[in-house]
């Protein structure tokens, strides 16, 4: 098929090292895999389309998973502008087309890799993410997800990009528009670790444990989290 002839041509266009190529690479990729089969547009306001966007078929998973990759790449790897580009692409095109179970894993290594030059695009795609999931009806998807990685970001070097880490994730896994509304400014403090800083951090994870940490094992777990890495940092000693 000849959309399917397009997404090829697309992908191996978006590994180039050019970001003009790039770029217009992604354009097309994203403009053939949401044209429908029978060529009208679709919108991922229809929960209908919504779930006929989603691959089904194995393999159709497995190449879907390929083109994510390859974007994130693309963060990785990119100039700046191109990196911001995708970053800004990026959170749509996975509510659009993935189940949260088939992405989330790799979203949240991306924001904790050490080798991501661009962790506050991250931590806006997390951001975006965790913000459609709540959207969907998906809270309890993403209170699983925050209990999950907690113990990947305490041990998280320096303690200052932790402390920063867990603040935007945090932050972004709440319902709280006010908290919500702090995340640029947090994003702006990467690497700081001043008594501000830690009064985020605090205010963000009580907000967590307040709000989505129902049952009391979820509680247990929460707090020898940071039990086990509160000699750490006083930060995590207020939360054990």
């Amino acid at each position: 098929q000849e959309r399917d002839m397009l997404k090829k041509l697309s992908v191996d266009r978006l590994c180039l090292p050019s970001p003009m190529h790039a770029l217009s690479a992604l354009g097309l990729l994203l403009t053939s895999m949401y044209t429908a089969e029978d060529g009208r547009g679709v919108s991922s306001d229809d929960d209908d389309i919504h779930q006929q966007m989603q691959p089904q078929d194995p393999e159709e998973i497995l190449l879907a998973m390929e083109r994510v990759s390859i974007m994130f790449d693309r963060i990785r790897k990119g100039y700046p502008s191109e990196a911001k580009a995708v970053a800004f692409i990026l959170p749509p095109f996975l509510n659009d087309f993935f189940p949260p179970q088939d992405i989330m894993n790799k979203v949240i290594g991306e924001f904790l890799s050490n080798q991501q030059p661009h962790p506050q695009l991250m931590a806006t795609v997390v951001f975006k993410v965790f913000g459609n999931l709540h959207r969907n009806g998906q809270t309890q998807s993403v209170r699983d997800w925050v209990m999950l990685s907690l113990s990947n970001f305490t041990q998280r070097t320096p303690v200052a990009m932790a402390i920063w880490s867990l603040t935007c994730f945090f932050i972004s896994a709440s319902t709280n528009k006010w908290l919500r509304a702090l995340l640029s400014h947090v994003i702006n403090r990467m690497g700081k670790l001043e008594p501000v800083d830690r009064k985020y951090f605090i205010l963000a994870a009580k907000d967590f444990y307040n709000t989505q940490v129902i049952d009391e094992a979820s509680r247990r777990a929460f707090t020898a989290t940071f039990q086990a890495v509160s000699t750490t940092d006083a930060a995590y000693a207020l939360l054990a």
